[in-house]
């Protein structure tokens, strides 16, 4: 299951490959199932510090 809509990523950037491949999608072949997905993630911290309510002494 492309819970990603990975599919219709590949097929805005590549239609003439999607339109060969689409039918094995996620069944057949199962393109999606043995695709290799490699996921690069590039965080912002934008605020930090204790969300923990100070101790009072």
């Amino acid at each position: 299951m492309d819970v990603l809509a990975l599919g219709e990523v590949y097929k805005r950037n590549n239609y003439k490959e999607w339109k060969k491949i689409s039918k094995n999608w996620d069944q057949g072949e199962n393109y999606f199932s043995n695709a290799d997905i490699n996921v690069y993630v590039h965080p912002v911290i934008e605020h930090s510090g204790s969300t923990l309510p100070k101790r009072v002494k």
